[in-house]
């Protein structure tokens, strides 16, 4: 996995290398000149660009918290709590691209032998993570209106609520990817899975039915907030690009670890080569969603296959398996700055 992040890294620079200056303002180009002489502005925009993504995700467990207590007080207040959180989640957004706009300027205007390369992979990585999380917000945010032209009813609440609650952990997952993160016993149904069944009902639109099937409760170490990201990942690309209308979540386990396996009743993978590999993707896209799940699950210390079309009569669609140890001894997920 470390290729891929240099992979991305000569990707930044070859977009880097199509940056338009603004003729009417030569000074600005000017300017940048002047600065890329400092052998260290890379390393410095790099630590300002993480800081700026991480309250971004921030900005989300912010907003997340805000739309969950929808049906928790005084609607007017709740509305003006939410306006709140949006405008902070977009405050830190522009504020992310900004920067970000800074590290075109310094890539476009330094030959690649002059690039520190240390440190445009830590801007790589934390890029990537910023846009996986804005990869599954989608149009979410835009479906929320508190406008007043229309009363919410008890469905609708729940909806947003739900919406928070997907928001919350897209906010602490990025939080947990971009700083040390820290590990607890977890619930896989409760802290896991129930939101996922809970958003793709709830969502409105396209739904995806979701079947559990396991009889006892199983506990294990882990990263709560991208464990469900994963799942949620696995669900929508079956929804989205898999056609389904239903999906199978089993889990077992054994003295040493917990399976879970997601089947879905849709038209299958077209093939299961590099599937998890940043950049394959069918629709055209980065195929961001699979590569943050090998990501998360590998960092654990777990592993994470899939078959094309699964031995199912109702279930016969694609199949992903994820295998995770129970226990951790050094207390925290690893999720290392290169891969």
């Amino acid at each position: 996995m470390v290729l891929a992040l240099d992979k991305i890294a000569d990707e930044l620079i070859e977009e880097a290398q199509q940056l338009k200056w603004p003729a009417d303002n030569p000074e600005v180009r000017a300017s940048w000149v002047k600065s890329v002489k400092n052998p260290e502005l890379l390393q410095t925009t790099w630590a300002k660009y993480n800081s700026q993504v991480r309250q971004f995700f921030y900005a989300l467990d912010y907003l997340g918290r805000n739309m969950m207590g929808i049906d928790s007080g005084d609607l007017t207040k709740i509305a003006v709590d939410i306006q709140e959180g949006r405008q902070k989640y977009n405050s830190n957004r522009d504020e992310v691209d900004e920067v970000f706009m800074g590290v075109n300027s310094i890539l476009n205007l330094l030959s690649p032998e002059k690039i520190d390369r240390n440190a445009l992979l830590e801007i790589t990585r934390s890029n990537l993570i910023y846009r996986e999380g804005m990869h599954d917000m989608s149009h979410l945010l835009a479906s929320v209106d508190l406008s007043g032209d229309k009363p919410l009813d008890d469905k609708e609440k729940e909806r947003i609520s739900q919406i928070g609650y997907h928001l919350l952990q897209i906010g602490q997952g990025g939080i947990n990817l971009i700083s040390p993160s820290s590990i607890y016993e977890i619930d896989l149904e409760l802290q896991v899975l129930d939101g996922v069944e809970s958003f793709f009902r709830t969502k409105g639109g396209e739904r995806l039915e979701i079947e559990y099937e396991w009889s006892n409760q199983i506990e294990f170490d882990g990263d709560a907030s991208n464990l469900y990201r994963c799942a949620w990942n696995i669900a929508n690309n079956a929804m989205i690009r898999g056609k389904a209308t239903k999906l199978r979540i089993s889990a077992t386990e054994s003295d040493s670890e917990v399976h879970i396996q997601f089947a879905d009743n849709g038209i299958g993978l077209p093939n299961v080569d590099d599937i998890f590999q940043y950049g394959n993707s069918s629709t055209g896209g980065k195929g961001l969603g699979l590569f943050l799940v090998k990501y998360v699950v590998e960092a654990h210390g777990g592993s994470v296959a899939a078959i094309a079309h699964n031995d199912d009569p109702v279930y016969k669609g694609a199949a992903f398996t994820i295998n995770l140890p129970k226990k951790n001894s050094s207390g925290a997920v690893y999720y290392p700055s290169s891969f």
